[in-house]
């Protein structure tokens, strides 16, 4: 699918069906928010981190490297969610509760890796089997 796809041949506006169809509400109102260029223009593929718009694998590790670099500089968000984790692991909560807090992590992540897998059209478990998925994992581990 290229950006072209994404208009309307008729009305040169955004094609609002399809946006809503392959993208997350919030991400179709970002699109919208675009605004599109009346005088046509042919779809190409760039890379704009190079001087010619070409990718490399240099100008893939160097944007990697780029991006490495600025997750050390926020250590500080990473230390505020490992000061989180770590506070509730901490936490004097009987066993039994803590079985249920484990459980319920177990589902919310079963939840989570199931919205993932349908973003990028993967096979997916029925709703109806998160449950036992999440015992299921906790079970093996």
């Amino acid at each position: 699918m290229v950006v072209a796809d994404l208009i309307d041949d008729n009305t040169g506006c955004w094609n609002g069906m399809i946006l809503d169809t392959y993208f997350l509400p919030f991400e179709a109102q970002k699109i919208r928010s675009i605004p599109i260029c009346f005088t046509p223009q042919e779809d190409i593929l760039i890379w704009p981190k190079s001087k010619d718009g070409m990718y490399s694998v240099k100008s893939g590790y160097q944007l990697l490297c780029a991006m490495e670099r600025s997750e050390v500089a926020s250590v500080s968000d990473n230390g505020e969610v490992k000061k989180f984790w770590s506070a509730l692991w901490r936490l004097n909560v009987p066993n039994k509760n803590k079985k249920g807090a484990e459980l319920f992590i177990t589902y919310c992540w079963s939840i989570w890796n199931r919205r993932n897998k349908l973003r990028v059209k993967e096979a997916v478990i029925p709703l109806e089997k998160i449950a036992d998925q999440a015992q299921q994992y906790l079970t093996e581990f």
